[in-house]
């Protein structure tokens, strides 16, 4: 590659991750006033599809992040002329790129089902009901945090499971 020159893919994916912050921001504010018939209908979709936008934004803003912390760093680099660090614009980094945020909205509905059933074990099966409004903005909150942080949550989740389904030693 050309010194000074950057490669297209880098501009695409600059580009497709403002217009993933736009969906997710755009969807959760669709989700909070009630936009959609669906989610009039159900207050449990409404909530999963609520914490799945926020995992989404969240994961989207982490990965813009890394996006500028990169560019940033190339665009220092030719400016004091030393030599800019690899960007690797692989195929790979490509998928990363665009399934990350995703993977953060499977994951903040994951933990808000997660805490959904929690909470339900902890209640006596007769008073079973949705939370309260502070405890659901609670939940919204670690679902963004969640999407922010896939890597973390996905290896505190592996951690979990081996722990739990280890083979017991005789």
């Amino acid at each position: 590659m050309e010194e000074g020159k950057n490669p297209w893919q880098g501009y695409f994916i600059g580009l497709l991750l403002f217009c993933y912050l736009i969906v997710g921001a755009g969807a959760a504010i669709s989700i909070h006033l009630n936009y959609f018939n669906v989610t009039k209908a159900s207050t449990l979709l409404r909530n999963h599809l609520f914490c799945a936008s926020f995992g989404f934004t969240g994961a989207t803003i982490a990965l813009i992040r890394k996006y500028y912390k990169a560019w940033i760093t190339r665009s220092a680099a030719i400016l004091t002329e030393s030599n800019p660090p690899f960007q690797d614009w692989s195929f790979g980094w490509i998928y990363y790129y665009i399934v990350r945020p995703w993977l953060g909205a499977t994951l903040g509905a994951f933990v808000f089902m997660l805490s959904l059933i929690g909470f339900n074990v902890l209640q006596s099966a007769d008073k079973v009901t949705m939370m309260s409004e502070e405890g659901k903005m609670l939940l919204f909150a670690l679902a963004f945090l969640t999407g922010y942080s896939v890597s973390d949550v996905l290896d505190r989740l592996s951690d979990t499971s081996e722990q739990l389904f280890k083979k017991k030693e005789r």
